[in-house]
């Protein structure tokens, strides 16, 4: 059986491209996530003007229910049919949650 033995420099050479490789793509993973969130938080300021000064606690659930109703598949998104939106994930989110005691 021949087996092959790779070199200290190959080795290297291999860790160094797939480190390379993964920060590549986390950093497009975290662009694409600004870019969605940010066109995401767009849409919630046609409802809700001062969102940014909600807590943070509240725009997390409304960013949920927004994700929750795919906000972003409205091709023309207005304050109302927001809303609407946000009510619709609000409710298939709290259908999700477990009854507390």
């Amino acid at each position: 059986m021949n087996v092959r033995r790779f070199s200290r420099n190959k080795v290297l050479s291999i860790i160094v491209v797939v480190a390379m490789m993964s920060g590549a793509a986390i950093a497009i993973g975290r662009w694409a996530g600004r870019v969605y969130f940010g066109d995401v938080r767009d849409r919630l300021e046609l409802r809700w003007a001062d969102l940014m000064t909600l807590p943070e606690d509240e725009r997390a659930v409304l960013v949920r229910a927004a994700i929750a109703c795919d906000l972003m598949q409205q091709s023309i998104p207005t304050a109302g049919s927001v809303e609407a939106c946000v009510r619709e994930g609000a409710n298939k989110i709290s259908a999700t949650l477990p009854d507390s005691e």
